[in-house]
């Protein structure tokens, strides 16, 4: 598979980047080796994914972590927050099965010079947004 690298935010089940990378999906965790390390803040996560060209995927949102919004702002880098409420079994479903959807809409913004930031709705439906 070839497209954009994502990192799972610690706040996601260690696990599950690596569920999705057994199947090479381009998927890796806080604490995988390569990544930030466990216990890396907003502050030091969200540049790391702008330098290395990843997208955060994240159960953060902004009422929840305004710094994260703060740092999406000034560090350029891409982010997908997904629904705090869903299970994890629904985000995996979701990740895989609009997979290819989800990186059109990020190369189409990265061909346009900007940062990728969306929010995964309940039903599974990828929604852009501003930050």
């Amino acid at each position: 598979m070839t497209g954009p690298r994502f990192l799972l935010d610690e706040n996601l089940p260690r696990r599950a980047a690596a569920l999705l990378s057994d199947f090479d999906y381009p998927f890796i965790g806080v604490g995988d080796e390569g990544a930030p390390t466990l216990g890396s803040s907003d502050a030091e996560i969200v540049p790391w994914c702008a330098k290395n060209g990843a997208v955060l995927v994240t159960l953060d949102h902004g009422r929840k972590s305004p710094e994260i919004l703060k740092m999406l702002r000034t560090s350029g880098a891409s982010a997908l927050f997904l629904d705090p409420r869903m299970r994890m079994r629904d985000h995996l479903r979701i990740l895989v099965c609009r997979y290819d959807d989800l990186c059109r809409k990020i190369e189409k913004d990265w061909t346009e010079s900007k940062p990728f930031r969306a929010r995964v709705a309940k039903r599974g439906g990828i929604r852009k947004y501003k930050v």
